[in-house]
C-alpha cells in the first residue's frame, strides 16, 4: 500500500479535524429545539470519530499495559492549588519582564 502525496494527507487530516471539531460543537451545544432524536444519533455519530482518532493512542496504551511497561508518575501536591508555582528567574530578567 503506498502513501498518498503529501498535500492529499495534508488535506485529508485537515478535513478529518474539521469533522471532528463539528461534532464536538455538535455535542456541546446540545439538541436544537425540534430534532431531538437525530442529535442523539448524530452525537453518537461523533463519539465514534473521536474514539476513531484516538484509537493509535488507545492501542499504545493498552500494548503497555499488557507488556508490563511501567510510566513512571507525577508527584502533585495535595491542595491542588497554584498557590506557590512560579518561574525561577534572575532579579535582572524579573525586572526586565516587569519593565
Amino acid at each position: 500500500m503506498t502513501k498518498p502525496p503529501r498535500r492529499k494527507r495534508e488535506v485529508e487530516q485537515y478535513e478529518e479535524r474539521s469533522r471532528l471539531h463539528e461534532g464536538v460543537d455538535r455535542i456541546l451545544d446540545g439538541p436544537p429545539d425540534l430534532s431531538v432524536d437525530k442529535w442523539v444519533v448524530q452525537v453518537l455519530v461523533d463519539i465514534g470519530s473521536i474514539i476513531k482518532a484516538a484509537a493509535p493512542a488507545l492501542d499504545y496504551e493498552v500494548g503497555r499495559v499488557i507488556s508490563g511497561v511501567d510510566r513512571p508518575h507525577g508527584d502533585f501536591p495535595s491542595n491542588l492549588t497554584w498557590e506557590g508555582a512560579g518561574i525561577s528567574v534572575s532579579p535582572q530578567q524579573s525586572d526586565a519582564w516587569i519593565a
